[in-house]
């Protein structure tokens, strides 16, 4: 299954400013050619779970501390927490260099 994925990967052609999301439809889509819809659901729910774990695991420091402690079920959400928490140390910095 795996090596299923990686090929479907290798096949997408990812476009300059493309959003996540229409990458994650593109990969959903290669995948689910001759699938009945049950499977189709299935291999998207399992997409979207390995995208989530594969980008939470690749955050550092307090940044990853702060999405995996929200327990997010979406990549999506997983990145606007990180964006959020990115801006929070920004500002955080930011003062204690006044200071």
């Amino acid at each position: 299954m795996f090596l299923l994925y990686s090929i479907e990967l290798y096949i997408i052609k990812i476009k300059p400013n493309e959003s996540s999301r229409r990458i994650f439809q593109k990969l959903c889509n290669a995948v689910a050619v001759g699938k009945t819809s049950s499977q189709t659901m299935t291999l998207r729910e399992n997409i979207g779970e390995q995208a989530l774990v594969s980008y939470i695991n690749e955050l550092t420091g307090e940044i990853k501390f702060e999405v995996k402690a929200k327990n997010l079920t979406t990549l999506e959400q997983a990145m606007q927490i990180a964006l959020m928490a990115v801006k929070n140390i920004r500002t955080y910095n930011e003062v204690q260099d006044i200071l």
